[in-house]
């Protein structure tokens, strides 16, 4: 079995014992190193599904808002080794355009043990990167926020998706000119505005002599 020992070693003349005499106290930690063994178990694969996962992951430590751990993941997504990412501000790798998003968000995080927003990071080689942030809190013995471990997931594809379906929503694909829907909700826009603040509000239409008949055929 795994023991824990406590040696003293007793040094008062007083005491009738020899000189250089000591006191062992044993004492069984079968059970709890046992419970260290599962533990470290555990750890060690999650580590692995850490490492393997296609997703970054990061781990901020709170007071300081730099990255403790990172998985090979989130460094490739960056295109940065792992030494230039440890240590670093997560901050760092933030595009300026995000900042006050992802600022706010860890404000929040000793308050809101869930976060989840959308920013774009700046990627090796200035390529910006849209990422969306998935982020859980961590507490010490002691119940104080220390940590925060984040899922980051590229989505830079999908928001390149939903620009092209915004686009062809409300742009001609023939002219690139603007289409009706987008002259509705710009003009419903100003009528908010002008409601809002007042002042005058100007709309002027044009009619172009036999500009159907040059669109449909030409």
């Amino acid at each position: 079995y795994w023991a824990l020992l406590d040696v003293h070693r007793l040094t008062d003349d007083a005491l009738p014992v020899p000189a250089g005499s000591s006191i062992w106290s044993i004492r069984d930690i079968s059970d709890l190193h046992r419970e260290h063994q599962i533990f470290a178990s555990e750890n060690e694969r999650f580590r692995s599904l850490i490492d393997s996962a296609l997703e970054g992951y990061v781990l901020i430590d709170i007071p300081t808002r730099t990255i403790r751990e990172a998985n090979p993941a989130f460094c490739q997504l960056l295109g940065y080794p792992m030494d230039d990412v440890v240590g670093q501000r997560f901050t760092s790798f933030v595009a300026d355009e995000s900042l006050d998003t992802v600022h706010a968000a860890l404000d929040q995080l000793a308050e809101a043990p869930q976060r989840f927003y959308e920013a774009r990071f700046l990627a090796r080689g200035g390529m910006l990167v849209d990422v969306e942030v998935s982020s859980t809190t961590v507490y010490d013995a002691v119940g104080v926020a220390s940590g925060a471990f984040a899922l980051i997931s590229d989505i830079t594809e999908r928001k390149k998706n939903e620009e092209r379906i915004l686009y062809l929503a409300l742009y001609d694909q023939l002219t690139a000119l603007p289409n009706r829907l987008l002259l509705e909700e710009r003009l419903t826009q100003a009528l908010k505005e002008r409601a809002r603040r007042g002042g005058w509000l100007g709309v002027l239409f044009l009619d172009l002599d036999n500009f159907k008949q040059v669109n449909d055929t030409l």
